[in-house]
């Protein structure tokens, strides 16, 4: 299984990313993969 990390904010290492950080630690205990994608100013 692998886990996308969607970070949607302006600043690229603000508490939205600590906190994925964590959800990315806990993730790689139990074996699963994850990957980032980092929005940021782009248009959605």
């Amino acid at each position: 299984m692998k886990v996308l990390l969607v970070n949607g904010s302006t600043h690229p290492q603000g508490g939205t990313w600590q906190d994925l950080s964590v959800v990315e630690e806990a993730l790689h205990e139990k074996g699963i993969e994850t990957e980032w994608f980092w929005i940021g100013n782009k248009s959605v």
